[in-house]
């Protein structure tokens, strides 16, 4: 989590894209939608450094704050896909 007032999602989620650029690399612009009533994105990509990585981010705005989960698998892929989902399910459930 963290507090970035004054920013809106898509502000905060142009300075985290510029911010891990040198690591991250995402496929396209990303998605944003809503969580709950929530304003959110998702990105896909990958990491810089493992192009054979796949990179999930999802970014959720609470009033000021601003909660990501960001998960990298490498392959094979379909072995780790519940385990990530499960993981992101109970992350999300701490966001007050």
């Amino acid at each position: 989590m963290q507090q970035a007032s004054g920013l809106s999602l898509d502000d905060y989620v142009r300075e985290f894209r510029k911010d891990t650029a040198a690591n991250m690399r995402f496929l396209d612009e990303g998605r944003f939608s809503d969580r709950d009533a929530r304003g959110t994105w998702q990105g896909f990509g990958n990491m810089v450094d493992s192009t054979s990585s796949c990179l999930a981010v999802e970014i959720l705005r609470v009033d000021s704050a601003f909660w990501r989960v960001v998960t990298v698998q490498q392959q094979p892929y379909n072995y780790t896909d519940v385990l990530v989902e499960q993981l992101q399910g109970a992350l999300w459930t701490t966001v007050k």
